[in-house]
């Protein structure tokens, strides 16, 4: 008898790219942004925490205010961290969903999934796209997937118009204030 998932990311519907991509609509919709995090490459989440590369938030979450950002570990202008990122600042999946969670408490995550459906599915040469069309701005969305050795499926990047096309899992083209 085969034994039910342990941790978990083995939860995760990541045996299709259409399961992955419907599971990221919906965490992300849902505003559950740890389970998100697990759907993520292995590259994209070592990239995001890399602690010899700086966080650019800009471009993760333009217009956030870095100084409402209590338990993610990030806020550095207290001489004392506030005891939930006492909590949460070594642990990438939760640093990732307090900074999601704060920035849906600004109102400046870079999309919203709310109303999203999945659109076809197109095979590449590494994993595969799927398109999303929501009505809210960007209304086109299009997710990078990528395929792992095992033949699990992982979210690598979220594009849309106008978006950074290097920048993972997404970038948002945005300009710096002038000093």
């Amino acid at each position: 008898m085969p034994q039910p998932p342990r941790i978990y990311p083995h939860t995760l519907r990541a045996d299709s790219a259409e399961a992955l991509a419907q599971d990221f609509v919906d965490a992300f919709a849902a505003k559950n942004y740890f389970a998100v995090y697990f759907m993520l490459s292995p590259a994209v989440k070592a990239g995001l925490f890399d602690p010899g590369t700086m966080l650019q938030l800009p471009q993760l979450l333009p217009g956030i205010d870095v100084g409402d950002l209590p338990g993610t570990g990030v806020y550095r202008n207290s001489p004392r961290p506030d005891e939930l990122a006492l909590d949460t600042m070594h642990d990438p999946a939760l640093v990732f969903d307090r900074l999601l969670l704060a920035a849906d408490r600004q109102g400046v995550l870079p999309f919203d999934l709310t109303d999203a459906k999945i659109g076809p599915v197109e095979k590449t040469g590494d994993g595969a796209t799927v398109a999303l069309v929501t009505r809210k701005d960007p209304g086109n969305i299009v997710l990078h997937l990528v395929e792992m050795s095992a033949g699990w499926w992982r979210l690598d990047q979220v594009s849309w118009p106008g978006s950074l096309d290097w920048a993972k899992p997404w970038g948002a083209n945005y300009a710096p204030e002038a000093p």
